[in-house]
């Protein structure tokens, strides 16, 4: 939004405030009560934006009252106004005042039934004071009254409103609880565009945090380590390209995927910088949740079930560099007591060892309901016969044969467990990988 500074006097926009509110308040037990410092000085910012915040705050006020009082009051100190609209309505009951200013909220289900809206009026009044440089905030007692106060600076400052708005914003994300560990960056100079991501991927669980410039972006990255970052082209100052170069050369983020997400259409220049993927706005939220979907895993714990201590050795080779933790455990019982100390992502046991074979470990995992779905994959040099296939078809994830064995196929197969398992723990698949790969 552009803000159009103007000066004016506070008073005749709080009268023309209160004449838009007469038709609506038709119950002769509510008054309309005005308490203006005589001597408040003139404002200079923008006039029409005070007045939707006035009339939003008014119009809620209203709303929720019966009977009693409405006051609006203004008052300033130093460089600030102070408007407060004080109401003797139903008030907000304490476990719900830190959410009254979210998107689509009211006190409850209840009263969108009973006193309609939509829930948007505090939301906006809020964003647009913040715009200004000021902020809203709320004092209520549940049946008693609620008191919505703004602040505002008596002059509009536009050199200092890029520093307040991030200053804000990191101050809601500090606020913000971590609903979620699958944490997207969301880098875009609009606001609106944060806001429809954090919208469309809270349901699919994950949490989106907003940086509304390249250098905020660069610093939430090497903070958070997100999942993943979804990153505008045009932006002010620093644009997306140079940013992308930046992120894909930094040690602690070149690893991390980056959806470009853009009206810029250069799908080749994306990928040559690092690109995971390469998006068009308007986005799609079933395009975003699906390019998402397929970032691999973060990290893994697996424990490889092996007398042969070179088998360890090698799948610790051919997963080096890769984000996974390798425990080992010699023979069946070893793998037991190491599930019970500290759970793996997917166990990799062979079939053929002292003690407690590979079967009898599967027999064990089956029977306990904490492990059933615990991805179990088969590596063994044994031929399998087609009863011990039709075992472990309905025990196990994979079966792999030692000799064909390689790391791209390796990882593939962690990868795609490890996605489903954490997604969907009850889903069981059997792939069976030949000697050949």
């Amino acid at each position: 939004m552009e803000i159009h500074p103007v000066s004016f006097p506070l008073e005749p926009l709080v009268d023309v405030c209160l004449h838009t509110l007469e038709p609506i308040v038709q119950n002769e037990r509510i008054r309309l009560v005005k308490e203006i410092d005589a001597a408040l000085p003139l404002l200079v910012t923008d006039q029409d934006k005070v007045q939707q915040i006035l009339t939003n705050l008014l119009s809620n006020a209203v709303k929720f009252t019966t009977t009693g009082a409405i006051t609006i009051t203004a008052r300033h100190h130093d460089e600030e106004l102070t408007v407060a609209v004080t109401d003797t309505g139903i008030g907000i009951p304490a476990e719900a005042l830190e959410h009254i200013f979210e998107e689509f909220r009211q006190v409850d289900s209840s009263t969108t039934r009973q006193y309609g809206g939509t829930g948007l009026g505090l939301s906006i009044s809020r964003r647009l004071a913040q715009l200004l440089g000021g902020d809203i905030t709320v004092q209520s007692t549940f049946g008693v009254g609620s008191t919505f106060t703004m602040t505002l600076p008596l002059h509009y400052d536009a050199a200092s409103l890029g520093a307040r708005v991030a200053t804000i914003a990191a101050r809601a994300e500090s606020l913000s609880p971590p609903e979620s560990d699958k944490i997207i960056l969301a880098i875009d100079d609009d606001p609106d565009v944060i806001y429809l991501l954090r919208e469309n991927l809270a349901e699919a669980g994950y949490r989106v945090v907003g940086a509304t410039s390249a250098e905020a972006g660069l610093q939430q990255a090497r903070a958070l380590r997100p999942l993943a970052i979804t990153l505008d082209i045009l932006m002010p100052h620093k644009d997306g390209w140079q940013l992308l170069h930046e992120l894909k050369t930094d040690a602690t983020t070149r690893d991390i995927p980056i959806i470009v997400l853009s009206i810029v259409d250069n799908k080749s220049l994306g990928y040559q910088l690092g690109a995971f993927d390469y998006l068009l706005k308007p986005f799609d939220r079933e395009a975003i949740l699906a390019a998402l979907t397929r970032i691999p895993p973060q990290h893994g714990r697996l424990l490889v079930v092996d007398d042969d201590p070179q088998v360890v050795d090698l799948v610790r080779q051919l997963l080096e560099g890769e984000p996974y933790e390798v425990m080992a455990a010699a023979d069946g019982q070893e793998a037991l007591e190491a599930i019970s100390h500290q759970r793996p992502d997917i166990v990799l046991l062979d079939l053929l060892m002292p003690r407690l074979d590979g079967f009898a470990v599967i027999e064990h995992l089956r029977q306990d309901a904490q492990y059933r779905q615990l991805p179990v994959i088969v590596l063994t040099a044994k031929t399998l016969t087609a009863a011990e296939y039709a075992v472990l078809d309905q025990r196990v994830r994979t079966v792999i044969q030692k000799r064909g064995l390689d790391r791209g196929m390796l990882i593939e197969e962690l990868q795609s467990l490890l996605r489903v398992y954490r997604d969907s723990p009850q889903v069981a698949t059997l792939h069976t990988v030949t000697p050949e790969g």
